[in-house]
C-alpha cells in the first residue's frame, strides 16, 4: 500500500514538473514580450500594449532619445524626429496613460543609458487629482517588468496572455518606427473614422467616451532635476477646436488645471524642460484630421515635429498668459455653425 501511495506521489509531481517544464519551454519559445531573447515564431509580431513591449524596446534599441506620450503621440515617426530634432529615437508611447505610469518607463530609460531628448505628451485631463484612467491598466500589472530580472517571468501567467501564448498565433509586423500607432493597428476602421463630423458618428465606439484623470506625476520635474543633460520636450497636444470649445461650455476646470501646471513647471526655471501648444493652429479647425474630439492625423504629428524644429508654439512664463488668452478667445468664440 505504501509502496503504491508512494507512486502515485511520484507520478504526480512527475507529470506536474513535465507539464510545467513543457509550459515554460512554450513561454521561452513564444516569448511575445521579447523578455529573454528574439522569438523563434512570429518574429516581427508586436503586443498592441506598450507597457509590455517597451521593455525590450529600451534594453536592446538603438537610440539615446526617446518618444514617450499617450495616443496623442503614438503615430509620431521616430525617424522624422530624429531627421528634424537630431538623434536616434523610439516611440514607445502608452495609450491612455497618465503621467505617472509614463515615469515607469522613463526611469527605467534614464537608468539605462543617457538620454538626449525625450519627448512626451502633457495632455489636457490626464493629471487631475484623485482619479484614475477607468479603463487603464494598473500600474501594478506592469511596473514589475521594469525594477528587475527576477520576476519578469510572472508576466506571462495571466490568462490574457496565456491564451496569446498558447494560440500560437502571429499578429501583425512590427512597425520599429511607430510600434504603438493605433492609426496602423486599427485598420481602414480607424481610417474611415477621419473626414468630417458624420464619420465619427457612423464609426464612433461608445466605450472611447470614457474619460477620466490622473493625477499629475512629480516625477517629471524629478527626472529633469536628477538628468541635466536630457531635453524634455512637453507637448500639449492639439484637440480638435470643437472639442476645445466643448469643454469650455462642460468642463473647463481642466483646462485652467493644465495652464497653472505648466506655470509651475515653468517657474522651476529648468532649462532643460521645454513647453510647446498648438491649440488655435489651423489644422485644429478642420475636423476632417480628425477621428474624434481629440485624436489626429499622423500628418499632424509630422506637422508638430516641424513646428518644434523650427522653435515655433514654444510656451514661456513671459508668453504663458498671453498664449492662452489667446485660446480662450478662440474656443470662447468658436461657432459651431
Amino acid at each position: 500500500m505504501q509502496k503504491k501511495s508512494r507512486i502515485l506521489i511520484f507520478s504526480f509531481f512527475g507529470v506536474f514538473i513535465v507539464i510545467f517544464s513543457a509550459f515554460c519551454a512554450v513561454v521561452w519559445y513564444v516569448d511575445p514580450f521579447r523578455l529573454f531573447h528574439q522569438p523563434f515564431m512570429c518574429k516581427n509580431q508586436i503586443y498592441d500594449d506598450m507597457r509590455y513591449n517597451a521593455r525590450w524596446f529600451i534594453k536592446s534599441g538603438d537610440y539615446d532619445s526617446i518618444i514617450l506620450g499617450t495616443s496623442m503621440l503614438a503615430n509620431t515617426s521616430a525617424k522624422e524626429a530624429a531627421e528634424l530634432l537630431g538623434g536616434k529615437f523610439i516611440n514607445i508611447s502608452i495609450w491612455g496613460s497618465s503621467l505617472e505610469q509614463r515615469a515607469i518607463l522613463m526611469n527605467y530609460a534614464l537608468q539605462n543609458r543617457p538620454l538626449k531628448k525625450i519627448i512626451t505628451s502633457f495632455d489636457r485631463g490626464s493629471f487631475a487629482p484623485n482619479n484614475i484612467l477607468p479603463d487603464s491598466i494598473p500600474a501594478k500589472y506592469f511596473d514589475f517588468l521594469y525594477k528587475g530580472d527576477l520576476d519578469i517571468f510572472r508576466v506571462y501567467f495571466s490568462t490574457k496572455h496565456l491564451n496569446k501564448i498558447i494560440s500560437l498565433k502571429c499578429d501583425r509586423d512590427m512597425n520599429l518606427d511607430m510600434p504603438s500607432s493605433w492609426m496602423e493597428y486599427g485598420g481602414e476602421i480607424i481610417k474611415q473614422r477621419f473626414g468630417g463630423v458624420n464619420n465619427w458618428a457612423k464609426y464612433y465606439n461608445s466605450t472611447e467616451t470614457k474619460n477620466s484623470f490622473q493625477m499629475l506625476s512629480a516625477n517629471l520635474l524629478k527626472f529633469a532635476k536628477e538628468f541635466p543633460n536630457t531635453e524634455f520636450i512637453l507637448i500639449i497636444p492639439p484637440y480638435s477646436m470643437v472639442c476645445n470649445s466643448i469643454l469650455s461650455y462642460t468642463d473647463d476646470g481642466h483646462s485652467i488645471l493644465q495652464k497653472e501646471l505648466v506655470r509651475y513647471i515653468l517657474e522651476q526655471n529648468l532649462k532643460n524642460i521645454r513647453f510647446f501648444s498648438y491649440d488655435y493652429e489651423k489644422f485644429t479647425y478642420d475636423v476632417a484630421n480628425y477621428m474624434d474630439l481629440g485624436h489626429y492625423s499622423p500628418e499632424i504629428n509630422s506637422k508638430i515635429l516641424e513646428l518644434i524644429n523650427n522653435g515655433y508654439g514654444e510656451l514661456t512664463i513671459n508668453n504663458l498668459d498671453a498664449w492662452w488668452k489667446k485660446y480662450d478667445e478662440e474656443k470662447n468664440n468658436y461657432d459651431f455653425y
